[in-house]
C-alpha cells in the first residue's frame, strides 16, 4: 500500500482510485459480518478499497461481534439510531476515496462488483452514479434492476421477484440508484447534498437520484455490477405502520423540493389529500365517526383510530412541521436545475399507474387523477426522429406548396357556395314574383264561362297571346336566372390534389 503522502489525489484531496464501501448495522450483526467477510473476496485491489461500517447504536454486542469478526474494518459507533441516512453520512464523513459505494448490510457483493461499476463511471464523465443489479440471495430472482417514480413521489420497483431471464442485461439510463448497491463520485455526493438527513430511511434514493439527473448528471443502470440481496433481511423488523409513514412523508418531500413550480402547484395538493384517504382506507378506520349524519354524538373526546390510519396524516403533518428548511432545499435544488420536468418524464417509467388498492380508495385515487388531469400533465412528449437538413427542408417546402394549394382551392369553393346561394335567392324571389302576377290576373268573376263561338280558338290555347306584356317578362326573368343557377351550380373538373 502507497504511504499517504505520496498517493496520488483529487482535486479535492480524496485519494485517487479508491473505493469507499460504508455500510450500515443495526442490530444485524450476523448479517452485517457475512457481507463484510464477501468484500474480501472482491477482485478489487485491496489497496484502494476502503471499508466502513456504522453502527446505529444496536445496544445488542453487535460492535464488539463485527469487531471481532472484521478488524480490518473501520467501525464506527454511534451514540444515536440516525437510520439509514445518518449512517451514511456519518460514513461519507470518514471516507477518503474517490468513489462512494453503498452496500445494504443483508447484501453480498458479486466478485465484480465494483471493477463493473468504476469501469462506468470512468469510461464516461457524464455518468456521476451506477445502479448495480441486486437479485435474490440465491441470484433467481430480481430484486432491483430499474427505477420509476409515480407522480406522488413514491419510487417502485420494475420486474421485482420475477425471473432474471436475461431481459434485464443491457445498460441504461435510470431516475435513480438503489441505495443498497450504488457507487457514486465523491465529490459529487456531497457537492449536491447525498441523501437527505431528514428522510431517516425509505426513498432517500429517490430523492437523490432525481436531483443528479434534474442537476445534469446521469444515473446508469451496470448490469454486470451484481448484488445479491436478502430482501428486508435487515429492516423486516420495523413495524408496518412506521414504514407506511416514512414513505408517505418522504414521497410528499421528495416531490416539494425536486418538481417544478408548474408542475407541484397542479398536483401537489392531488398528493397530500391522497396520502391522508389512503392512510385511513388502510387502517380500516371509520371515517365517518366525526359526520354527525352518520353517528349520533357520543361521549368524551377521544376517538380510536388505528396507526396505519393516522401514518398518512401524520406524515402530512410532519412536511408542513419543516417546511422552512424544505423550502430552503427547494430554491437550491430549482437554482441549480438543468433540465425541465419533461426531459426526465421517460425516466419515470409509468409517472401515473393504476393502483393497487380496491374499493372506495381506487374510486377516490380514479377520480382525483381525472380531475387533476394528471394523465395529460404526466404524458410523455412526443419523440420526433432525426432527419437530414436537406431533407426536412424539402418537406417543409411541399407542405408549404400544399397549404398555398389547398387554400386556392378552399376560397374557390367558398365562392362557388355564394354565387349557388345568391342565384337560389333570385330565383326564389322570382319564382315569388310570378306566383303573385299570376293570381293578380285571375278573373275574379264566379260566372261559368260562356263557350266559344264557333271558329275561335279556345280560351287555354290563346292564354299567352293574350298575356300582359308584364307577364311575359317575368317568366323570360325567371328562366335566365334558372339557366344562371343551373350554371353555378353544375360539376366542375378538379384537378387533383395531394393528400
Amino acid at each position: 500500500m502507497l504511504e499517504p503522502d505520496t498517493e496520488p489525489r483529487t482535486e479535492s484531496g480524496s485519494r485517487a482510485g479508491v473505493v469507499t464501501v460504508v455500510t450500515i448495522n443495526y442490530k444485524g450483526a450476523e448479517h452485517t459480518i457475512t457481507c463484510l467477510n464477501a468484500l474480501a473476496e472482491l477482485d478489487w485491489p485491496a489497496e484502494r478499497l476502503e471499508i466502513i461500517c456504522v453502527d446505529n447504536d444496536s445496544r445488542d454486542g453487535s460492535v464488539e461481534q463485527i469487531r471481532t469478526a472484521c478488524p480490518e474494518v473501520t467501525l464506527i459507533e454511534s451514540t444515536t439510531n440516525s437510520g439509514f441516512t445518518g449512517g451514511c453520512w456519518q460514513g461519507v464523513a470518514r471516507s477518503s476515496g474517490e468513489y462512494i459505494a453503498f452496500l445494504n448490510n443483508d447484501a453480498r457483493p458479486d466478485p465484480g462488483w465494483l471493477t463493473a461499476a468504476v469501469g462506468a463511471l470512468e469510461q464516461d464523465s457524464t455518468v456521476g452514479c451506477v445502479a448495480s443489479k441486486m437479485l435474490s440471495w440465491d441470484g433467481t430472482l430480481i430484486d432491483f434492476v430499474d427505477g420509476g417514480m409515480a407522480w406522488n413521489g413514491h419510487g417502485f420497483q420494475p420486474a421485482f421477484e420475477s425471473t432474471d431471464d436475461g431481459a434485464w442485461d443491457e445498460p441504461r439510463d435510470m431516475l435513480f440508484a438503489c441505495g443498497g448497491a450504488m457507487i457514486v463520485r465523491a465529490d459529487l455526493y456531497r457537492e449536491t447534498g447525498g441523501f437527505d438527513d431528514r428522510y431517516f430511511m425509505f426513498f432517500e434514493d429517490v430523492d437523490f437520484g432525481w436531483r443528479l439527473n434534474l442537476m445534469g448528471h446521469r444515473v446508469r443502470y451496470v448490469p454486470t455490477s451484481v448484488v445479491y440481496h436478502r430482501h428486508h433481511g435487515s429492516i423486516g423488523k420495523v413495524p408496518s405502520w412506521y414504514h407506511q409513514y416514512l414513505c408517505e412523508r418522504n414521497a410528499l418531500m421528495t416531490m416539494y423540493k425536486n418538481l417544478s413550480d408548474e408542475t407541484l402547484a397542479r398536483s401537489f395538493a392531488a398528493a397530500i389529500g391522497l396520502t391522508v384517504r389512503r392512510g385511513f382506507w388502510l387502517g380500516n378506520d371509520n371515517t365517518s365517526a366525526l359526520d354527525l349524519r352518520h353517528d349520533p354524538p357520543r361521549d368524551g373526546s377521544t376517538l380510536e383510530v388505528s396507526k396505519t390510519g393516522l401514518s398518512g396524516a401524520f406524515a402530512v403533518d410532519s412536511v408542513f412541521d419543516q417546511f422552512a428548511s424544505l423550502h430552503s432545499s427547494r430554491v437550491e435544488v430549482q437554482l441549480r436545475r438543468k433540465k425541465a420536468d419533461h426531459e426526465l418524464i421517460t425516466l419515470f417509467r409509468r409517472p401515473v399507474p393504476w393502483t393497487s388498492l380496491s374499493g372506495s380508495y381506487r374510486q377516490s385515487y380514479e377520480a382525483v387523477v381525472a380531475a387533476f388531469d394528471l394523465h395529460d400533465l404526466y404524458a410523455e412528449p412526443v419523440q420526433v426522429p432525426d432527419a437530414p437538413v436537406q431533407t426536412l427542408d424539402q418537406y417543409r417546402a411541399l407542405a408549404a406548396e400544399r397549404a398555398e394549394r389547398n387554400g386556392t382551392l378552399a376560397q374557390d369553393l367558398r365562392d362557388a357556395r355564394r354565387e349557388k346561394a345568391k342565384a337560389e335567392r333570385a330565383l326564389t324571389k322570382a319564382q315569388a314574383r310570378i306566383e303573385r302576377l299570376e293570381g293578380r290576373s285571375a278573373p275574379a268573376s264566379t260566372k261559368k264561362p260562356s263557350k266559344p263561338a264557333k271558329g275561335k280558338q279556345p280560351a287555354s290555347a290563346s292564354a299567352a297571346a293574350r298575356s300582359p306584356r308584364w307577364q311575359r317578362q317575368a317568366r323570360r326573368l325567371a328562366r335566365r336566372v334558372l339557366r344562371r343557377a343551373r350554371q353555378v351550380t353544375a360539376p366542375k373538373p378538379r384537378a387533383g390534389i395531394n393528400r
